[in-house]
């Protein structure tokens, strides 16, 4: 069986890191943010299954959402049997009075961004299963 048409398509350009991988050197580009959002990783720490942290830029159309460079930490924390908490944690690098401005600025969109898509992989992971006729992870015994 196929894969549904989502996987059909990519947004992201990856560039492997000298040892032909991704992670610490490796670098991503992200083009399918909210509306003309996109990033651009250079990753300098990888711990899978737990956590990267990389050197990231977000241009970005609009006055409030400028260029900015920050450091960007992803963390993924397990809850047991609920799943997975994924915390995501900023910090500019360039902390100039505007930027921090800008910074607090954005800070509730992208606080609102995060919520309404925190949802989604749960809701694609369960169609997916539903799709392939699976069953989550300890139901199959029921």
């Amino acid at each position: 069986m196929g894969l549904p048409a989502r996987y059909d398509k990519n947004p992201d350009a990856e560039e492997p890191n000298a040892q032909g991988r991704l992670g610490a050197g490796a670098k991503s580009h992200c083009g399918h943010g909210p509306g003309p959002i996109m990033a651009f990783r250079e990753f300098v720490d990888w711990r899978p299954f737990s956590y990267f942290t990389a050197r990231m830029k977000t241009p970005a159309a609009g006055a409030l959402v400028m260029a900015r460079p920050v450091i960007e930490t992803i963390e993924f924390a397990p809850l047991g049997d609920q799943g997975t908490r994924i915390v995501i944690r900023y910090r500019e690098i360039d902390r100039n009075p505007v930027f921090r401005l800008v910074s607090k600025a954005t800070h509730l969109f992208l606080k609102a961004f995060w919520r309404r898509r925190g949802a989604e992989p749960a809701r694609i992971a369960q169609a997916d299963l539903s799709a392939w006729s699976l069953q989550p992870a300890g139901e199959a015994d029921s």
